[in-house]
């Protein structure tokens, strides 16, 4: 295992939910079992991921459904592993990215790169689900730049793609922020109380128009 490829995961996973135990993912011999019969090797953090975390992730979605390690397979050098909710994404590594440690994903339907490496890509999707499922309902917001400014200060950043989507929590509230097509910055906050969320709101400044 790639320890330090997981450490934000790890460390965000044990904060939010506990640390993982060995029956969080599968073992090597049902992964070795998976790619002998599809004849290939998976990419190792694709691999790491399954072995880490692939059992536990099941029980934490609710927004994307990530395929079970027996639904995986390789079709026109593709393989999904992930797909949205009302399948508007569907998210994959290509057979020509498996030698790479730690490859890309690919948003097949949009044709788009969505993450430059896996982990990343995983990291977002555990944080996502998590302010889905661990907090209040959550808040939608526009600002301007300066909200980015404001999450810096005061929560933790755990993952920033650009300036287009970053990802922030502490141990009562998760903030997800980007852009949209029009350049407009948007904000989700996930508080675990009502007390929490009227604390971040305040914190994260006057520019935000909450709706």
């Amino acid at each position: 295992m790639t320890n330090t490829r997981w450490e934000k995961l790890s460390a965000f996973v044990a904060q939010w939910h506990g640390p993982l135990g060995e029956e969080a993912g599968y073992s090597a011999e049902e992964l070795k079992a998976v790619e002998q019969e599809l004849g290939i090797a998976f990419p190792e953090a694709l691999r790491e991921w399954y072995a880490l975390a692939g059992r536990w992730y099941y029980g934490l979605q609710v927004q994307d459904y990530q395929l079970e390690l027996d639904e995986l397979d390789v079709d026109e050098g593709i393989l999904v592993f992930q797909v949205e909710n009302q399948e508007v994404c569907v998210w994959s590594v290509h057979e020509a990215d498996f030698a790479q440690p730690d490859p890309p994903v690919y948003d097949e339907e949009n044709e788009a790169v969505q993450a430059e490496h896996l982990s990343d890509f995983l990291l977002c999707s555990v944080i996502k689900e998590t302010a889905i499922v661990r907090c209040e309902e959550p808040e939608m917001g526009l600002g301007t730049d300066t909200i980015f400014a404001a999450l810096n200060t005061n929560l933790t950043l755990w993952f920033a793609d650009g300036d287009f989507e970053r990802y922030y929590a502490t141990d009562d509230a998760i903030a997800i922020a980007g852009k949209n097509e029009d350049g407009q910055v948007w904000l989700m906050l996930s508080a675990k109380t009502a007390a929490a969320s009227a604390h971040y709101k305040t914190l994260l400044g006057k520019d935000i128009a909450w709706q």
